[in-house]
Parts: structure tokens; sequence; C-alpha cells
């Protein structure tokens, strides 16, 4: 039997569910306070979608005593962090990988930028991260909490399949959807696929838990507002629902490729009068494109679910504080070798190889035009870089541990043109005013919008690719929001 084995590009995987909601009306169910519905639709799409996920190289599985130790011990400082807390005006949940080092100094992005907001309009500020530990060089790390605790307790009781039973309307209606899923796979285009109950029933138990948790955490320091850094994790969703139950507002922060064609932001077909718990009161986008995309089918459910273009909060928080100058003193000698070139170049990738069509443009390229790789994060370390690092010695005008580690806005700042897959990159580059070129079919979905209005080319053919990346002009990048717009909204 296949199981999640199927692969489309974004805009099929979501006219194909778009078919199924409009044939199955029983869709929405609500357990806990917990709407089930979006944990199922992101359990379904990021499988069938799956390579619109960077491919992670794989992970040795070490579990060990040792392990188990230094779980349960960042588990109990967990716990009793989250003991030790006191009201705080604003709840941020985020993570350290949506992170920015300056200056050996970490700072967490839009959390760390409305941290910083709310502070100077007098009100204080919660960063609940993920991680087992609260990194030391975290710029005010004394506002940072981890809910670490909440993560291992809802992934325990998750794996307990035998609770499963404790819970037969759940059960029924998993095992409804997944028929009447299943069934449509076979009756559509891409074959004959299988939904797995188990997955389904596991995230919604975890969602379950977890919102419980959080609903005691949140109880106890009593916000009058949240915010959450990519919503549709299981933990996001679960801290929607646990906010939405309370009364709390929650605003997810654009952090990554939203859009018409994302499963996570558009094309909900048939949501409730009153709006999903597990899913955001507000959005906070990036650009004007993002925010049509969402209010087009989520928009007027009783002020649940609207979009609001925000800009990019933390490069507006950035360049407002001189933080970005910072940045740039400390890349300048990185900087200066790059002015001996005629074209700067930035390739982003997703995966640890360089596609070929790109490989062919640096072979055809002159030494006038320098190639920036950034690698992805997942293959930044290990042996997928030694073998990017490898061009940096065969090719003279080919640079890929600089790029790779230098904050990407400063990156877009200097470059001329941006080539990825598909990648959020192109936002980056469209904040600096560099066009970006997209050369796969998940790139063309993702940035429709971006395309019709030429921000962004989309090509697959070497000598296209070749043609733009040498000739495509910069523009002057739409200003959507100023600091003092942002300090009255957030």
């Amino acid at each position: 039997m296949k199981k999640w084995s199927v692969t489309m590009t974004p805009k099929q995987s979501l006219d194909w569910l778009r078919r199924f909601e409009l044939s199955y009306s029983n869709v929405n169910h609500r357990f806990c306070n917990v709407d089930c519905w979006p944990i199922v639709r992101n359990t379904i799409l990021s499988k069938i979608n799956a390579a619109s996920s960077a491919s992670e190289a794989p992970k040795k599985n070490n579990f060990r005593f040792r392990s188990l130790c230094v779980m349960i011990w960042c588990s109990l400082k967990s716990l009793a962090t989250l003991f030790k807390t006191k009201n705080a005006d604003i709840f941020i949940l985020s993570d350290n990988k949506f992170s920015e080092k300056i200056e050996n100094n970490l700072y967490l992005n839009d959390a760390h930028a409305i941290s910083d907001l709310a502070e100077s309009k007098g009100e204080s500020s919660l960063i609940a991260l993920q991680g087992k530990y609260i990194d030391s060089r975290i710029v005010k790390r004394n506002r940072c909490v981890s809910i670490y605790i909440i993560i291992v307790i809802s992934a325990f009781i998750s794996r307990l399949s035998f609770l499963f039973f404790l819970f037969p309307a759940l059960i029924k209606y998993i095992n409804n959807i997944t028929k009447s899923l299943n069934a449509h796979f076979v009756s559509s285009d891409y074959g004959d696929y299988h939904v797995e109950e188990k997955q389904l029933l596991r995230n919604i138990i975890f969602c379950i838990v977890a919102s419980t948790l959080f609903s005691l955490i949140l109880k106890r320091i009593n916000p009058s507002r949240t915010y959450v850094v990519c919503y549709y994790s299981l933990i996001g969703m679960a801290f929607c629902s646990a906010c939405n139950r309370l009364e709390i507002p929650v605003s997810d922060l654009q952090h990554g490729v939203s859009g018409r064609n994302m499963r996570a932001y558009s094309n909900w077909n048939n949501c409730p009068e009153y709006g999903y718990t597990t899913l955001p009161k507000y959005f906070l986008t990036w650009t004007r494109y993002d925010t049509k995309a969402i209010n087009d089918t989520l928009n007027d459910r009783n002020g649940f679910h609207c979009a609001i273009t925000s800009g990019h909060i933390w490069e507006i928080f950035k360049e407002k504080f001189g933080l970005d100058l910072l940045v740039r003193d400390e890349w300048s000698e990185f900087l200066s070798v790059l002015t001996h070139y005629k074209r700067k170049i930035v390739v982003t990738l997703q995966s640890s190889s360089i596609p070929e069509n790109i490989f062919n443009i640096i072979n055809d390229c002159g030494s006038d035009c320098c190639f920036l790789i950034r690698a992805h994060p997942n293959f930044s370390t290990g042996f997928e870089m030694e073998q990017l690092l490898k061009l940096e010695s065969d090719y003279a005008n080919v640079l890929v541990s600089k790029p790779t580690q230098v904050p990407i806005q400063l990156l877009m700042s200097i470059a001329d043109v941006n080539i990825t897959g598909w990648s959020a990159s192109v936002y980056d580059a469209y904040f600096e005013g560099v066009r970006s070129i997209v050369v796969t079919k998940f790139g063309l979905d993702y940035f429709s919008d971006f395309i019709d209005d030429f921000f962004v080319v989309y090509t697959e053919d070497v000598e296209k690719i070749k043609k733009y990346a040498l000739n495509l002009t910069v523009f002057t990048p739409l200003v959507d929001k100023e600091i003092d717009d942002l300090l009255d909204f957030l």
C-alpha cells in the first residue's frame, strides 16, 4: 500500500484539496476547543506536497540514556521557569531558528523587535522559545522562557495509541475523513494513495494536550495580546487554540513564503462563520500580495482571520535603530572583496547541491561575474557543505562560506539578481529592490503575483536563466510600513 508518497506542486495540491472540500461538507469538527480540520489539512498537504520542503540530511537515531537524562533535566528546568513567570502584557511564541547573529549577539528577529517596541511604550513582554536551552547569546535573555516541557508532554501523550479509544467521536471523524480522502485520491489524476489515520490522530491529540497546557500558562501570565511565528506548526496551532479559547488576540508573524498557493495561508473553502480556533485572529504579512491572498478566502469571519500588511517588522526595526549599520560594519571586509566584480549573482539553495541549469550558468559566465552561493541552513555544516565549499577552490568567482553566513538582507542589498528554486529569499531580494529568477514550478506557484508584476521571473531554460542573470535591473522597493506605523499598530 502506498502512503504519503505523491508529490504535487503547491497549486496542484490546493486545487486537489479544494475539489475534496467542495464534495465533502463534513470536514469541520471541534474537539476540546481544538478545530481539527486545519491540523488534518496541513498534515496532508505537507506530505503530498513534500518537495516544497527542503530535504533534510538523514538524522541518526542516537537516543540513549544520556539523551533521556538531558530531556528530563531540560523539561524540569522549563517547568520551573514557567512557574516563576510573572504577568506580561505581550506573549510571543517563537524559536531560535528565527534569529540573526549580530556581533556575536543573537536577536530573535520579529520577536525581539516587538518586545523592544512594547518596552518603548511601557509594556512588558515575554518570549517563549521551543528549544531545550535558552541560548546565552540572546539579547536580553531575561525576557525568554522555555516551553520545552509542553512539547515533551504533548509528544509523549500523543504517542500513547491506547488513549485514542477514549475519543470515539474523534476516531469516527478521522475514519470518515480518511475514507473520503482516499477515495478522492483514487478518483483524482494523482493515483492511489492512502492517508494515514494514526498520524492524523497523533497530531490532533498533540494539539489538544498542548493547547490545554498553554491555557494554564496564559492564565497565569495574563497577556493582553500574543504573537506566534509560524502558526501552522503543531505547537503553533495549539497555541492559537489556547489564545482563542481565552479570547486573547493572537497574530501570526510571517516568517517565509506565504501567498495564494502556500498551504497554510490560502484556499480555505469551508471556514466556519466564527473562524477556526487553530488559526490566528490576525495575519501580519510582509506584502500586499500575501494580505490579499489570505483575505480572499479567510476575511470577514466576524473579526477573525484578517490579514494586515505590516511589512518586514524585523528589517524595519533594524534599520530604524541602526542594527543594519552594525551588520554592514561587521561584514565590511567581505563586502570590499565584492566591489571588484561587475555583476553579483546570489544563488539561494533549497538542497545540498546546485541544480544543473544553474551550474551551467556558473560555467558560462565570465570572471567579472561573482556567484554568491547561499546554502540552506539544513546543509550549512557537515559533508554537504564540504562538497559545496569545493566550488570555492575550483572557481575563483564562486563564494559559498561567507554568503551562507552573512545576514541575508545584507547579502541582497549588494546583489544584482537572486536565483532560487522557490525560497523566501525572493522576499529578501524584493525588499532590497532586487529581482529574482525562480527556476522551479514550485517557485512559479509561490510567487505568481510577483511574477505578474515583473519583480520575479520564472524559467527553467539555461539560456534564459543566463540572459536574465546578466541583464535584470534593480528597482525601487515599495515601502509598506514605517516604524511609527508599527508602533501604533503593534
